[in-house]
């Protein structure tokens, strides 16, 4: 039997979007300012060259930013889906459509 527990998921979806907080705050606070010193202190090719490829570094982390936020919607709007899905089938069954009709005789 499938179960699915619902305020489980919207507590991953919480999680999930603490995470890309967390790592968006990092990015901004840590990567931010280590690009920002490195610069101030350290010039010529060698300097820009590690500058690039920090800011491709950022790239990257924001890429899976979005992939950790688009997962933690997907999972939101697929919980509220199955919980509505859920929900529709258990008034269908308590409230008339059911074994036992709509006098009571049905599952509960």
């Amino acid at each position: 039997m499938l179960v699915f527990d619902y305020n489980k998921a919207i507590a991953q979806v919480r999680e999930l979007r603490s995470i890309a907080v967390d790592m968006q705050n990092l990015r901004n606070r840590m990567l931010a300012d280590a690009i920002q010193n490195m610069k101030a202190s350290w010039k010529g090719p060698t300097s820009d060259l590690f500058h690039s490829k920090c800011e491709k570094f950022a790239g990257i982390i924001n890429t899976e930013i979005n992939n950790i936020r688009s997962i933690a919607d997907n999972l939101e709007l697929t919980s509220k889906t199955i919980e509505a899905a859920e929900r529709a089938a258990v008034s269908k069954l308590v409230g008339g459509s059911g074994a036992g009709g709509s006098k009571g005789g049905g599952f509960r």
